[in-house]
């Protein structure tokens, strides 16, 4: 009698797989929703390396973010109005304040781009969610 297990490494094939056909199926909103919340969930990573005297391991995560936060950026609608507008200074903000995080190895930029980004987070689950 064979019994299927499944072992560590396909149990973490299966998760991948499943990330990747969430993505690729998600609407546009819930793909911002998704940046988003794991942009706060790496700055939470990279005060806690940080506070933590991990500097490599806080700078790493600081990149992730300045990577999703510039792709964000960059898919603004010129033609987007106020909202586009307060989207744009909302991420140059947070960008500026992890470079300043990033250079300073000072988590106090760090808690400004979370302060700044949780709220948008909350915006974009409640988007989602309707």
């Amino acid at each position: 009698m064979s019994t299927s297990r499944k072992t560590p490494s396909s149990r973490r094939n299966a998760a991948q797989a499943y990330r990747e056909r969430s993505i690729l199926t998600a609407s546009s909103q819930k793909l911002v929703a998704m940046l988003i919340e794991r942009s706060v969930r790496d700055l939470e990573r990279a005060r806690l390396a940080l506070s933590g005297g991990r500097e490599q391991e806080s700078q790493q995560s600081i990149e992730k973010v300045q990577s999703i936060l510039i792709e964000l950026r960059a898919s603004l609608d010129p033609q987007g109005g106020e909202l586009a507008e307060r989207m744009d200074r909302l991420y140059e903000f947070s960008l500026d304040r992890l470079a300043t995080a990033s250079q300073d190895k000072d988590a106090t930029p760090i808690e400004e781009a979370l302060r700044a980004l949780r709220p948008l987070e909350q915006a974009w689950q409640a988007v989602v969610a309707s």
